[in-house]
């Protein structure tokens, strides 16, 4: 099964206590779905807790990121490897 989490990258903030039961309960609540997740591929909102989550409830959960080229660091490395990397 295949989550896509999406939300404001912006200003998404919880308490510890709120965050740490909402995210808690994804992972470990869906972890006999065997599931896959995928975030807007940034460290900023509700993308960056669901990347917390996994780190501290599921390790092995499949997370993956699908954001904007212009978003990722190092972008002029990868511009430069364009002739190695076939862009969509």
């Amino acid at each position: 099964i295949i989550f896509s989490v999406t939300g404001g990258a912006a200003a998404f903030d919880l308490n510890n206590d709120e965050k740490d039961k909402i995210l808690k309960g994804l992972m470990e609540g869906t972890r006999e779905l065997s599931p896959w997740f995928i975030t807007g591929g940034s460290n900023v909102g509700i993308m960056k807790y669901v990347g917390e989550a996994r780190a501290k409830y599921n390790p092995s959960v499949p997370l993956i990121g699908i954001g904007p080229l212009g978003i990722f660091k190092d972008i002029d490395e990868l511009k430069r490897l364009r002739c190695l990397i076939k862009f969509y």
